[in-house]
C-alpha cells in the first residue's frame, strides 16, 4: 500500500523475465496476440499478483456494512472478471461476487477454476458474458469494481 491508501500495483521482481520464453513462443509476428486471446497466458502473467486483494476486500467489507449484510444484498459486481483472480479471492473471504466479461475463453477458464474450489466459494461467485459498456443486469450491487486495468479496455480503437 502506498501512503494514500491505494494499492501498490508493482509486479514482483523478475515477473516478466520469468515468462519471456513462453511469451516469445506464443507470439506470432504476423498476429497481434494479447493475453485476453489466451486465458492460460493471461493466468501465467497475472495470477501471481495478489497485492490488490486486501484493498478490494476492505472495500467489499465496507460495502457489506457493519451488520454483515447477507451475501445477496451485499454482492459485489466485478466488471472484467476474466479468469476470476480477484472474484475467487473475495469469495474465499466470504464475499458474494457477480462478474461480467465479454471474453468467452476467460469465462470458461473461470468456470474450470470454480470447479476446483470448495462448494461455499463456488456458491458465492456467479458470472455472465456481457460487455461492460452496454450491460443491463437488472439488479443492483453494494459495490462495483473495475480492477486492474479494466477501465482502459473500455476505450474504442
Amino acid at each position: 500500500m502506498v501512503a494514500n491508501g491505494t494499492p501498490n500495483v508493482n509486479r514482483p521482481p523478475g515477473h516478466r523475465a520469468r515468462h519471456a520464453g513462453t511469451l516469445a513462443r506464443v507470439t506470432d509476428p504476423g498476429r497481434s496476440l494479447t493475453p485476453y486471446d489466451d486465458p492460460l497466458l493471461y493466468r501465467m502473467l497475472h495470477d501471481e499478483w495478489s497485492g490488490d486483494v486486501p484493498f478490494y476486500a476492505s472495500l467489499a467489507e465496507r460495502a457489506r456494512g457493519p451488520s454483515g449484510a447477507s451475501e445477496t444484498s451485499g454482492a459485489t459486481l466485478e466488471c472484467g472478471i476474466g479468469t476470476g483472480r480477484l472474484a475467487i479471492a473475495l469469495a474465499r473471504l466470504g464475499h458474494a461476487v457477480h462478474g461480467v466479461d465479454r471474453e468467452p475463453g476467460m469465462l470458461a477458464t473461470l468456470a474450470d477454476r470454480l470447479d476446483a474450489e470448495a462448494p461455499d466459494v463456488r456458491a458465492r461467485v456467479s458470472f455472465e458474458r456481457a460487455d461492460v459498456a452496454t450491460m443491463r443486469l437488472g439488479r443492483s450491487f453494494s459495490l462495483v469494481l473495475v480492477p486492474y486495468n479494466g477501465i482502459a479496455h473500455l476505450l474504442d480503437d
